[in-house]
C-alpha cells in the first residue's frame, strides 16, 4: 500500500536526500535535475556509481527519479493575467501600492526554479512582512533637497505644484499634498514575494497532480497551506518553549503542583495582619468571658 505524503515534504526527500546520490558534491539542485530530468532516467556518467571522494554515495530511489523528471516539465516562466489578481497580492496594503500592481502584471516567474530552491532550503516564499514605513520625497537641488509637492490643475490633471513666492505656501485652491515614498519594505518588494509564493502553490498542486499514481512506495497529497495567507492567515502550531514534555511520563508526580494545605494565606501588609492579630485576639478574650459567665 502506498503511503500518502504531502507534496512539500516529498520533494524536499526527492531534492534533498536522494537525487544528490551519486553526483558530484558540488554539483546543484538545478543540475541534479536536469541530468535526472532531461532523459526521464539516470544519466551514466564516469564515476556516477562509485562512492569515492568527490561524489555523493549511493543510487537515488526510483520515485525520485520520477519525481525530477515531472519538476523538470514544469513551466519556466508565469504571469498574472489581470490587474485584479495581482491587486490581491498586496492585500490591506493595496492602498499604498502605487503603480507596484501594474509592474508586476508585466513581471514573468519560474514556479520550477521556485520550487527546487524551496525544497533544497527546506523553506517557502516569504510573504510575511512588516508595515511599511512612509517617507516624504524630495528633489534634489543645487542648494538643499526640495520636498515635492503635487496638486490638481484646473482640467483636473495631477502635476507637481511650486509654492508662491511671496508668501512661500501652495495655493490651497490645487488641493497640494506630498506624495509619499513607502520603504522597509517597499510594496512592490511584498508583492513579488507574494506573487512567488502563489506561483509555488501552483506548482506544488501541480505536481501533486502530475505525480498521482505514478510512484512506487507514495501517494502524493495536495498542499494544506492556504493560497493567500496574507488574506486568509494561516494556523501556526503552538510551540512549547523549555521543558522538553515528550521526555517526560504522564505520571511523572514532579509535573503535580505542589501546595502545603496547613500553610495558611500570605497577608499582603503589616497593617492586614495586625488586623487579623487583633480580630483573633478579641475572638479569645470572647470566648474566655463566655466560660466564666
Amino acid at each position: 500500500m502506498k503511503m500518502p505524503i504531502d507534496i512539500e515534504k516529498l520533494l524536499q526527500w526527492a531534492i534533498r536526500d536522494e537525487l544528490p546520490k551519486g553526483q558530484r558534491v558540488a554539483a546543484s539542485s538545478w543540475d541534479v535535475i536536469e541530468q535526472f530530468g532531461m532523459l526521464g532516467t539516470k544519466v551514466q556518467t564516469s564515476g556516477f556509481h562509485a562512492d569515492t571522494f568527490g561524489t555523493v554515495p549511493g543510487e537515488p530511489d526510483e520515485d525520485a527519479l520520477v519525481i525530477a523528471g515531472a519538476v523538470k516539465a514544469l513551466e519556466r516562466e508565469a504571469r498574472f493575467d489581470h490587474l485584479a489578481d495581482v491587486q490581491s497580492l498586496f492585500g490591506e496594503w493595496a492602498a499604498i501600492a502605487g503603480d507596484a500592481p501594474g509592474l508586476l502584471l508585466m513581471s514573468t516567474f519560474d514556479p520550477a526554479a521556485l520550487v527546487i530552491s524551496c525544497a533544497t532550503q527546506g523553506t517557502r516564499p516569504k510573504w510575511a512582512f512588516e508595515t511599511p514605513t512612509p517617507r516624504q520625497q524630495f528633489a534634489q537641488t543645487a542648494t538643499k533637497p526640495r520636498p515635492i509637492v503635487h496638486g490638481i490643475d484646473r482640467s483636473g490633471e495631477v502635476i507637481e505644484i511650486r509654492p508662491i513666492r511671496k508668501t512661500g505656501k501652495y495655493p490651497v485652491t490645487m488641493r497640494p499634498r506630498s506624495p509619499l515614498l513607502w520603504h522597509d519594505p517597499a510594496p512592490l518588494h511584498v508583492g513579488e514575494c507574494r506573487a512567488e509564493w502563489v506561483c509555488w502553490h501552483g506548482a506544488l498542486n501541480a505536481l501533486a497532480a502530475a505525480l498521482f499514481g505514478k510512484l512506487r512506495a507514495y501517494e502524493p497529497t495536495p498542499t494544506t497551506l492556504p493560497l493567500m495567507p496574507w488574506i486568509t492567515g494561516m494556523d501556526e502550531p503552538r510551540i512549547l518553549q523549555g521543558r522538553d514534555l515528550s521526555a517526560v511520563s504522564a505520571f511523572d508526580p514532579r509535573l503535580a503542583p505542589v501546595r502545603n494545605i496547613a500553610t495558611p494565606e500570605p497577608v499582603s501588609s503589616p497593617i492586614e495582619a495586625q488586623t487579623a492579630a487583633s480580630y483573633a485576639k478579641a475572638s479569645r478574650q470572647k470566648m474566655k468571658n463566655a466560660k466564666a459567665a
